[in-house]
């Protein structure tokens, strides 16, 4: 028993060091904000999360500000996945803007409706 519990204490010390290269991790960033995108959008409708999609906007500008930053001094990849970001970040500014003006006037709960109405290309909707 004693060599068991070894082995598994041995195996567990044991780390895993996985490399990858910079360009690769800018990379998974820039597509991250798609996903945190959907996770705006999705969160609007819920009263609990009420100042999620304020928050991941400031935190998308963030980012897109890093990554104009870096310009072309990257991958190709680079140039396509800003693009898509300033589009992720125009959809939650987007929404934003909209719960900050509509707020007011619909009630919280009822603000998903809102977007299930947006036009595809003026925001993109999480429930198709």
């Amino acid at each position: 028993e004693n060599g068991t519990i070894d082995e598994e204490s041995r195996i567990l010390r044991h780390q895993v060091v996985q490399l990858i290269q910079p360009a690769d991790y800018i990379l998974g960033i820039a597509d991250l904000t798609g996903e945190l995108m959907r996770k705006c959008i999705s969160a609007i409708g819920s009263v609990d999360q009420v100042k999620m999609p304020f928050e991941l906007c400031a935190f998308l500008r963030n980012i897109y500000d890093g990554f104009v930053g870096v310009g072309n001094q990257g991958p190709r990849e680079i140039t396509r996945k800003l693009n898509t970001l300033k589009q992720s970040l125009a959809k939650v500014e987007t929404a934003c803007y909209t719960i900050q003006v509509r707020g007011s006037e619909i009630p919280k709960h009822m603000l998903a409706d809102v977007f299930r109405d947006f036009p595809r290309d003026e925001i993109e909707s999480v429930y198709d």
